[in-house]
């Protein structure tokens, strides 16, 4: 938004005209975005002028007029990339895996979260003995959506390898780094990008992916769209 601004001379708000408006959408176009980042720009810029509009900063807002960029529908082939398929699966964790940063996998896979939801995930979350996550926003970590907040069960499988690293850590975190700290992202996704290598796996290796596995594998054993997005953390149930 910024880089826009400067290259139109803009320096007061109530200078944003809706030529403007409509120069930013096509700005955001030709960046080479995708559509869920463009409207993601489009929704601040809205509800900036909203709130100035609020404020009696403005008298009309310039942006009242701008429509979302439609998604493009991915072809069954395109969407095939998006997941690791069963074969792709086993070949990835039968790779040597440090064991930290398998159970950091493990974990993506196993339960749908998003990374930032995963790496700030202390062990006072996790209820070992309803086999329950509970996600909740804290202090030091703000959920992506109010509807991140949300109760995953743990599988038979998962609750056996949580049970046995509870017994075996010190650190606050349930997925952390060797050292006990934070794990780091980006050591994280080169440890995965480095395993699909090893597992000859062609599909580019994103942790965001064992996301989308998760949300497949819901999809295969026939749990309710409804129950998907609750566990996604995409909108609450009955919503």
């Amino acid at each position: 938004i910024n880089d826009f601004r400067k290259s139109k001379g803009l320096t007061y708000i109530d200078e944003f005209t809706r030529e403007h408006a409509d120069m930013f959408r096509q700005f955001l176009i030709d960046s080479g975005a995708g559509p869920k980042t463009i409207n993601a720009y489009l929704s601040q810029i809205k509800i900036l002028f909203v709130l100035q509009l609020k404020r009696d900063a403005l008298i009309r807002d310039p942006t009242s007029h701008l429509n979302n960029v439609p998604s493009k529908r991915k072809t069954l082939l395109q969407r095939e990339e998006d997941y690791y398929h069963e074969e792709e699966v086993k070949s990835f964790f039968s790779q040597v895996i440090e064991p930290e940063y398998r159970l950091a996998l493990v974990g993506l896979f196993l339960t749908g979260m998003r990374y930032e939801e995963l790496a700030n995930l202390k062990w006072e979350r996790v209820d070992l003995n309803k086999k329950m996550i509970r996600l909740r926003s804290t202090d030091t970590f703000i959920t992506k959506t109010p509807s991140g907040e949300r109760d995953i069960p743990i599988s038979n499988i998962f609750h056996k390898i949580l049970t046995d690293v509870r017994e075996h850590t010190s650190s606050v975190y349930v997925f952390h780094s060797t050292s006990g700290n934070k794990l780091s992202e980006r050591t994280l996704l080169g440890v995965c990008k480095r395993v699909a290598v090893k597992a000859n796996i062609s599909k580019t290796a994103t942790l965001h992916k064992f996301r989308h596995t998760f949300s497949s594998l819901l999809s295969q054993f026939g749990i309710a769209y409804e129950v998907r997005e609750y566990l996604l953390g995409h909108k609450p149930l009955g919503s």
